[in-house]
């Protein structure tokens, strides 16, 4: 099982976690696993940075990558949550 921590649940004093099984796909730190049968967790490391209904290893690519991705908000998202889990893990 994998811990990985709840960036939109987690608060500096009260961290919460989601347990997953193995990845369904990584590139460098950054990887996707299949929380339920509709919804996909991605991560970077051991922080949680997006959920999504479907499997989109472009986005994953991208990100490990620092390429642009088509859809910026989702791109934007990704990494807006990338920064805000990493400073509830310091």
């Amino acid at each position: 099982m994998n811990r990985i921590l709840n960036t939109w649940t987690s608060k500096p004093e009260r961290k919460n976690y989601i347990e997953v099984g193995d990845p369904i796909y990584q590139k460098g730190d950054y990887r996707i696993f299949r929380q339920s049968s509709e919804v996909w967790l991605y991560t970077y490391k051991n922080v949680a940075i997006n959920q999504l209904a479907g499997l989109n290893k472009e986005l994953i690519d991208c990100l490990a990558d620092g390429t642009e991705y088509p859809n910026k908000w989702l791109f934007d998202r990704a990494i807006e949550n990338r920064e805000n889990g990493l400073k509830l893990t310091h």
